[in-house]
């Protein structure tokens, strides 16, 4: 099942649930999990210029994670 089905099904289900409980506990999770988008915060030029520096550096060096590697720590990260 595709995300975008999985996430109406979720919604169709709130609109019918009546327990507050559960709610609190969405709600909850909802808080813990904020998105990252709200907590962004914009850059200078020069910062910008710093950030590509140094990955340019980290590739020349090997300094490089496992896409799999990556992955399974935003997995563990975000999912508790």
């Amino acid at each position: 099942m595709e995300i975008h089905t999985r996430k109406l099904s979720i919604i169709h289900w709130l609109t019918e649930l009546n327990d507050v409980s559960i709610i609190s506990k969405i709600e909850n999770i909802k808080n813990k999990h904020r998105s990252p988008k709200q907590e962004l915060t914009p850059i200078t030029i020069d910062e910008l210029i710093l950030r590509h520096q140094q990955s340019e550096n980290d590739i020349q060096n090997n300094q490089l994670i496992d896409q799999d590697e990556l992955s399974n720590f935003f997995k563990n990260r975000y999912i508790a």
